[in-house]
């Protein structure tokens, strides 16, 4: 099927809807159904009315917080949905956010290895290190 200067059919198809490539719609090959097709994550199994109520507070909070990452506002999400709003306030409330950390993080100098163990210089190079 082409399409003259005057935007006139001048063959081809009856029915003159093309796709993008100028092929007859109605004749051409129909879509293989047996393509896989993308499911999106939901590890905390949202409910579909949850999911829909995330991206639109999303979308919000991205317009209200533009610098902030997105992975962060939707981890924040996640956790004020999954935790609920008594317990947020029962965090902020009894402080618990001021708490000191419960892991002991002990590492004075030295150089990550593997980025599990930590390989710490002796007290004699610490003490010539801090001389000079």
């Amino acid at each position: 099927m082409t399409i003259d200067n005057s935007g006139n059919n001048s063959g081809g198809s009856s029915s003159g809807v093309c796709d993008i490539g100028g092929n007859d719609v109605n004749t051409s090959e129909p879509v293989i159904a047996d393509i896989p097709r993308h499911q999106m994550k939901n590890p905390r199994n949202f409910t579909p009315i949850q999911l829909a109520k995330k991206d639109k507070e999303l979308k919000e909070m991205q317009r209200v917080y533009p610098k902030t990452s997105p992975a962060w506002l939707e981890m924040v999400w996640d956790f004020v949905e999954t935790k609920g709003e008594e317990a947020i306030k029962d965090i902020i409330d009894n402080k618990r956010f001021e708490v000191p950390p419960t892991k002991c993080r002990d590492v004075k100098g030295g150089v990550i290895k593997d980025a599990v163990s930590v390989e710490r210089k002796t007290e004699e190079e610490l003490q010539f290190t801090f001389s000079q």
